[in-house]
């Protein structure tokens, strides 16, 4: 093979050798965005015509009204209730409509996607109120329920029997009679019926050995 010929089958080689090369791209950082959180819905509803509507304050601020009554609970986000949407967690509520009030400093802790009926009892003899509270210590809120209905989270113990509608307490509205509470929290559990008095706050004390005290 002559030098000529030669040069020229190395160049070919090279050629055929540089074709199957390639300059690897840069590195790009994905950003994948978050996934949306779960809308959570508050419904309000009232068992009795006051002949009025009635108003909803969620955090302090009005929020809508309920201007349709029910005999039997509607379906969550059903026709004729106030249905609000909110950020998942506790909120505070407040109504008034035909000369009737509620004050609670608590909601249930409405979960994402979760959407929570809230009932607002009218007949005068239905305006009584329960506080929950502890003297035990906190180490996790303590979920209250009464008849199968999360009604709020105690997140504070206090040494004696604080006023109605305390911060840190559960303050609900019920009907007159025996409810069924469960509760369970901070390491304790408790489960006991109770007895609701109309037009007064009555008070329930979960103490640190799982017993109840009512007065």
């Amino acid at each position: 093979m002559t030098a000529a010929l030669r040069s020229s089958f190395v160049a070919l080689l090279v050629a055929v050798c540089s074709c199957g090369t390639s300059t690897a791209p840069a590195d790009r950082t994905v950003t994948v965005p978050a996934a949306p959180v779960p809308a959570a819905y508050l419904s309000f509803w009232v068992d009795v015509d006051v002949g009025d509507s009635v108003a909803v304050t969620l955090d302090n601020a009005l929020a809508g009204y309920i201007t349709r009554s029910h005999s039997t609970a509607p379906a969550c986000r059903g026709t004729g209730v106030f249905t609000v949407e909110v950020t998942p967690g506790i909120h505070t509520i407040s109504a008034a409509g035909g000369g009737l009030t509620w004050n609670t400093n608590n909601t249930p802790n409405v979960l994402s996607g979760q959407c929570q009926l809230l009932r607002f009892s009218t007949a005068a003899s239905e305006r009584t109120r329960l506080l929950f509270w502890t003297n035990a210590p906190i180490t996790s809120p303590i979920n209250v329920v009464i008849d199968d209905l999360l009604v709020g989270q105690i997140t504070r113990s206090y040494s004696s029997r604080p006023p109605c509608g305390a911060a840190g307490s559960v303050t609900t509205v019920l009907t007159p009679g025996v409810h069924v509470l469960s509760a369970t929290g901070s390491g304790a559990s408790w489960t006991t019926a109770i007895t609701a008095t109309a037009d007064r706050c009555g008070f329930v004390q979960l103490n640190p050995n799982g017993t109840v005290t009512t007065n």
